[in-house]
């Protein structure tokens, strides 16, 4: 029941966090189109304002009301009052509550140095108007809080709105539905692409923050833990979802740019003809217009001269804008496919105009997030980068050791690192007791922690922390092996958390009987001559009752959300560096989130790498150890022989395969297997025991007795060292032969390990 209900809550995970993502990301690419409404609407005067979006800043002048704002009584063209009471709360914490919190505005008029707009605020309408201003005033008074934020006339403000012809008047307003967003700010319009830019930012960072944990969900629904599966899903899945909206958003802009250059088209022809026909001008075409100032004009007006100028330039200004979108790539390409023809220059911009358009393109300054903070985010993303890569490669690395390292029967363990599954039995028969349960154990950990302050300061204080551990026995069907659990990681099913009052009470244990999987160095007891497993430096040593594949689930998965965290941060960093140097364009996106699966990409061939050291070093200390094995026992035989001084004299043979022995240890390099001092060793060898044999006296001799068998643990402790070089070279030349270490080994000058079975030795095959 536990393991459905787990599974259960993983579907719903993936659902949920899948569902978010395509709930988020869209929302993200909804604020990066209409940064590009407002970025491609270019600032006007007043003097040029015809029909459709308006892109321009003034100051605000009062209308025919003016309000009177709620908490200072100033004179206002909007204002927004909030009331906040700080509370607290059953816990302590404080915060505070908002009470009352509402605004008013009243109809104003814009004002620059060409002309006049009436701007129309209080009708009804489809979107909310964005009122981004400074606080005014604020002023606290005992626990409560009072905030007003206010447009006062004579302010500059920014507006971005729809012009309407409203029976020969045009106004600004935001009832009418277009490609704008109901700005007025205090802010530039700049400030105004900006913000955009950094809430588009957060929002596609967070929806593929969501994807990949619905990708790690599902691997783990799945009992998945490859790095290389991860990576392949998340570059998959990310490239769809990115092109996806990409896509979607290119088509949409590029359309949306053409039909809104069409209409401002339109609209600033219908006003060219209703101007000039008030001055009784024919309108013939673009190219006939010329400059406004020949001898057809005299009779213009000087501020009709100037608005059908800056209408001309507006118009050619936004088809710039639409031309440099066109021109960009992919956008450029897909133009093709979507059947969308290149926007009419406008004809007859004389040479004083061009300076000016040219002056215009000069001063504009492309979308991106401003501000230090961007770079700010970014250092302290590429931080928590390192920090997870460091974490989640060192779980990585653990699961791969697990992995490497074959699982052996305690009679055919062989000396280095090994891995043992079976049961757990005792060594000695007074088992620990576990503190709080009292259950027979044979390690425990124990922890009492007090709950001190309340609320915000609460925290949860070690009073008391042990724990107490001895030797067991690994048991399987072959047999048993010591283990000595001395600084071993042990992760146990048998936890247990009391809670009483202030008090919280933590028990963990691993008891008889439990299964077991251990992983650690096997070295040589010296006592008994026989092997033990126990810490060895900094090789891991893991006792469990969970099984391999549990573990390697537990670890993969813990390694995979690091590597996870990995990933996000590295987008976060690569959206906030690229938004704060201009890149919000979709393919900008693209390359930002293709950023993360190549760093897991890397990540993984570091993964393999390392994999290849470790089994290189591994070989190399077994090769090491043989020949340590040897110098001990090399060390050995010059006492025995003094014992056997006094036969020797009649043994001439053995004298001889004595010095032959010796001569080629004192040659020989300790660090490899050479099978002629491994034919003479063994012929001096057996000349030793030949000689006790042929001598009772000698044999009762305890000196001799206690060298034989010394000589007896060495030959063993070289058996088992020479065994587990063999079994190191052949899982290292396997790894050397397989796909990608292969590639790896190719590249990095990874030498296969002759066997040396294969070269005749058959020493060491005894």
């Amino acid at each position: 029941m536990r393991t459905i209900m787990k599974k259960l809550l993983l579907l719903l995970g993936v659902a949920l966090t899948g569902w978010l993502c395509f709930w988020i990301t869209p929302k993200g690419f909804e604020y990066l189109t209409e940064m590009r409404q407002l970025e491609r609407v270019p600032p006007i005067r007043l003097a040029g304002a015809v029909a459709g979006e308006i892109n321009t800043t003034a100051l605000a002048r009062a209308g025919t009301t003016l309000l009177s704002s709620h908490l200072t009584r100033t004179p206002s063209i909007y204002y927004r009052y909030r009331h906040e009471v700080e509370e607290t709360d059953s816990d302590g914490n404080t915060h505070w509550n908002t009470k009352e919190d509402f605004a008013q505005a009243s109809d104003f008029v814009l004002e620059d140095d060409t002309g006049t707009l009436v701007v129309r605020v209080a009708e009804d309408r489809q979107r909310p108007i964005d009122w981004i201003m400074n606080h005014a005033y604020q002023k606290t008074e005992g626990r409560h809080r009072y905030t007003e934020w206010r447009l006062e006339p004579g302010e500059q403000v920014f507006v971005f709105a729809r012009v309407s012809d409203r029976q020969g008047r045009l106004e600004a307003e935001f009832r009418t539905p277009g490609q704008y967003t109901p700005i007025i700010s205090k802010e530039s319009a700049f400030a105004a692409r900006s913000g955009m830019g950094a809430r588009a930012v957060w929002l596609i960072w967070l929806g593929l923050f969501c994807f990949s944990l619905s990708v790690f969900a599902a691997l783990w629904l799945a009992q998945v833990h490859r790095v290389l599966v991860f990576c392949s899903l998340l570059s998959l899945g990310l490239a769809v979802v990115l092109v996806h909206f990409g896509l979607d958003m290119m088509r949409h802009d590029l359309h949306a740019a053409s039909a809104r250059y069409e209409q401002q088209r339109e609209a600033s022809e219908a006003a060219m003809r209703k101007d000039l026909a008030r001055a009784n001008l024919p309108w013939e075409s673009w190219q006939a217009l010329g400059d406004f100032y020949g001898q057809a004009y005299d009779g213009l007006a000087v501020g009709t001269r100037l608005r059908l100028r800056e209408i001309r330039l507006n118009l050619e200004v936004a088809r710039q804008r639409v031309m440099e979108q066109r021109n960009r790539v992919p956008e450029r390409w897909l133009l093709r496919i979507w059947s969308l023809p290149a926007p009419e220059a406008v004809a007859g911009i004389a040479q004083a105009d061009r300076s000016e358009l040219e002056r215009r393109a000069a001063d504009f300054v492309p979308s991106r997030v401003d501000g230090l903070w961007p770079s700010l985010v970014a250092g302290i993303a590429s931080v928590l980068v390192a920090l997870f890569c460091w974490l989640g490669l060192r779980l990585i690395a653990l699961k791969r050791y697990i992995e490497n390292v074959p699982t052996s029967l305690t009679q055919g363990l062989v000396f280095g690192m090994a891995e043992l599954q079976g049961k757990v039995t005792l060594l000695e028969p007074a088992p620990l007791k576990g503190p709080l349960t009292n259950r027979d154990c044979i390690w425990f950990r124990y922890q009492v922690e007090e709950r001190r302050g309340s609320g915000k300061n609460a925290r949860w204080v070690t009073i008391d922390s042990r724990h107490e551990e001895q030797a067991f026995y690994c048991e399987d069907r072959e047999g048993r092996l010591k283990i000595v659990p001395t600084d071993a990681e042990i992760i146990t099913r048998h936890t247990t958390t009391r809670r009483e009052g202030r008090l919280r009470y933590h028990e963990a244990c691993l008891c008889p009987g439990d299964a077991l999987y251990a992983l650690g160095f096997a070295a040589v007891d010296d006592a008994q001559g026989t092997l033990f497993l126990h810490k060895e430096a900094q090789d891991p040593f893991i006792l469990s009752n969970y099984s391999e594949a549990e573990l390697l689930l537990r670890k993969g998965r813990a390694g995979l959300i690091l590597l996870d965290l990995a990933f996000a941060f590295t987008l976060l960093a690569g959206l906030m560096l690229l938004s704060a140097g201009g890149g919000l364009a979709p393919t900008d996106f693209l390359f930002a989130a293709l950023l993360a699966p190549l760093l897991l990409t890397l990540l993984m061939l570091v993964i393999h790498y390392n994999d290849l050291v470790f089994l290189r070093q591994r070989t190399e200390r077994a090769r090491a150890n043989i020949g340590v094995s040897r110098r001990k026992r090399f060390d050995l035989v010059p006492n025995l022989v003094a014992a056997l001084q006094g036969y020797l004299d009649h043994e001439q043979a053995l004298q001889t395969r004595l010095t032959q022995w010796r001569t080629l240890a004192r040659q020989a390099d300790t660090h490899a297997p050479d099978p002629n001092m491994q034919q003479a060793e063994q012929a001096a060898l057996s000349g030793i025991r030949l000689v006790s044999e042929a001598y009772p006296d000698l044999k009762a001799d305890q000196q001799v007795q206690r060298l034989m068998r010394q000589l007896s643990q060495l030959e063993t402790e070289v058996a088992l060292m020479q065994a587990g070089f063999l079994d190191a070279v052949t899982g290292y030349n396997t790894r050397l032969a397989s796909f990608p270490d292969l590639l790896l080994a190719k590249l990095f000058g990874f030498k296969p390990v002759n066997d040396p079975r294969l070269a005749g030795d058959e020493a060491l095959t005894k």
